[in-house]
């Protein structure tokens, strides 16, 4: 084989690795009634703790208390997903005077506690799929 030959399969591959995506599944259960179910992706370094102007934001219809879905085309890395029950279809995650969810929430990696980006990470490298349970507080 011809040196030029070689290195353009050399790049060829090179740019196969970098434009490599893969898909993830969401799976989520435990939704108290047939409501919207809003679903962010976020990518590591996005504040997760709002929905920011570059997570990706899904909004789902429930039925028989769960939702799947499936984020395409994400590249290598890490991610995080926050979901909520809007119960009342008003839009947002009501809560109370103190802040705490009067609706149900859930995260990725079968996230306990204050949420974070940290606590809800899972590395994407090849298509996954995940299971969340919505919990109401």
């Amino acid at each position: 084989m011809k040196p030029t030959a070689l290195i353009i399969l050399f790049f060829l591959s090179i740019a196969n690795v970098f434009s490599q995506t893969f898909q993830l599944q969401v799976n989520i259960k435990g939704f108290s009634d047939n409501g919207i179910a809003y679903v962010m992706l976020y990518k590591e370094g996005e504040d997760f703790n709002h929905a920011s102007k570059t997570c990706i934001k899904k909004k789902m219809s429930i039925k028989n208390n769960t939702c799947v879905l499936k984020f395409s085309s994400l590249k290598k890395g890490k991610y995080a997903i926050m979901v909520y029950h809007d119960m009342n279809k008003n839009g947002i995650l009501d809560t109370n005077f103190i802040g705490i969810p009067k609706e149900g929430i859930g995260a990725s990696n079968k996230m306990k506690g204050i949420p974070s980006f940290k606590k809800a990470a899972i590395f994407i490298d090849k298509n996954k799929s995940i299971f969340i349970n919505i919990k109401y507080l």
